[in-house]
């Protein structure tokens, strides 16, 4: 329980440090640690058939969520609450460990991740 406490700690400060909405995903799709306002927006699982497609990309941007053909079956297709998305797959050694990604809610968040695209991309390699 102290790892998660200190993954929802890790991404909180660096969350408020970035001025972006966080979230970190187990391989199954399940919340491990993430922002007040993911969680509000998305819940605590991921549609994990849409995720599975970007293992081995790892980091993907993501300007249409719920629009794309591989969000098919997914329960926001059409209408995903996320704006724009930085997604990284989490893999060592051969082994998944998950997803991290950096989500925009916001049309002003869009605009920021959009024109500081490769500024998030950047510290999302680096957590």
């Amino acid at each position: 329980m102290l790892l998660l406490n200190s993954i929802s700690k890790v991404i909180q400060a660096f969350s408020k440090l970035l001025h972006v909405d966080i979230a970190c995903f187990n391989p199954e799709g399940k919340l491990i640690g993430a922002t007040e306002e993911y969680v509000s927006q998305k819940g605590k699982k991921v549609y994990v058939p849409f995720f599975n497609t970007l293992y081995g990309h790892h980091i993907t941007f993501l300007h249409q969520p719920g629009k794309m053909k591989t969000c098919d079956g997914c329960h926001f297709i059409n209408n995903c609450p996320s704006k724009v998305e930085l997604v990284q797959d989490m893999i060592i050694n051969g082994k998944k460990y998950g997803y991290l990604t950096f989500v925009s809610f916001s049309e002003e968040n869009e605009k920021k991740l959009i024109e500081n695209k490769e500024f998030y991309i950047e510290w999302l390699s680096r957590l």
